[in-house]
C-alpha cells in the first residue's frame, strides 16, 4: 500500500497583520501602503482586510525598495508591479 503526500496547500488571502509579520513592518505602515497605493483588498465577515498573494509579492518587493534602494511609496509601488508582472510571464512560458 503506497503513502500519500500531503499537498502543500497555498494560502489565497493574507490579512495585513500576517504580511505585517512577514516583512517585519508594523501594520500601520503595511496598512499605508495599501492606502496610497491603492492596493484592491477583499473584507471578509469579520471585517479584516484580505489580500491576495499577487498584491502580497508587489508589497514585499515595495518593502524591499523602499529599505535598500530609497524608492519614494508610489515609486516602489509602481516598479514591484512591473516586476511582479514579468515574474510571472516568465513563468507561465517556461511552464509551457
Amino acid at each position: 500500500m503506497t503513502k500519500l503526500k500531503p499537498e502543500r496547500i497555498e494560502k489565497v488571502y493574507w490579512t495585513i497583520g500576517e504580511v505585517a509579520i512577514k516583512l517585519q513592518e508594523p501594520e500601520s505602515r503595511v496598512r499605508f501602503w495599501v492606502n496610497d497605493c491603492k492596493i484592491t483588498v477583499k473584507i471578509d465577515s469579520y471585517g479584516r482586510n484580505l489580500i491576495k498573494k499577487k498584491e502580497v509579492e508587489k508589497i514585499t518587493k515595495m518593502s524591499e525598495l523602499l529599505k535598500t534602494e530609497f524608492y519614494t511609496v508610489k515609486g516602489a509601488y509602481w516598479f514591484a508591479s512591473i516586476y511582479v508582472e514579468l515574474k510571472s510571464k516568465q513563468k507561465r512560458t517556461l511552464s509551457m
